[in-house]
């Protein structure tokens, strides 16, 4: 879902509902409808940076940065985090580890 983006979902469903009536077989199967019912789950888990607990201004103001990379780094090393565990989407735990980041990563301390 992530990779062909939201908006393209039932789009990508129909060609599959499709494919399966111009090969002859029912519409759906229960192979297909597990499916939907796994993407209905995880429509409600972060895909992307917009959907962090936080942003870039509030790791700027946290930690008294200027804009620049190191605060997109910072957000995608967040990203992969949550999408791993989305738990851990919330303000708290995203700035502690916000300061783990920035306080650990020579490649990212070494620019601020």
């Amino acid at each position: 879902m992530r990779k062909v983006g939201l908006e393209n979902i039932d789009d990508i469903l129909d060609v599959r509902e499709g494919d399966r009536l111009g090969s002859g077989a029912r519409k759906t199967s229960w192979r297909l409808e597990e499916m939907k019912q796994r993407m209905i789950e995880q429509l409600n888990q972060p895909l992307e940076i917009t959907d962090l607990a936080i942003n870039g201004s509030d790791i700027m103001k946290e930690f008294n940065l200027k804009p620049g990379p190191v605060i997109g780094e910072v957000l995608h090393k967040l990203l992969e985090m949550v999408l791993d565990d989305s738990e851990l989407n919330d303000k708290e735990t995203l700035l502690k580890v916000s300061k783990d980041l920035i306080k650990g990563n020579k490649n990212i301390t070494s620019r601020i």
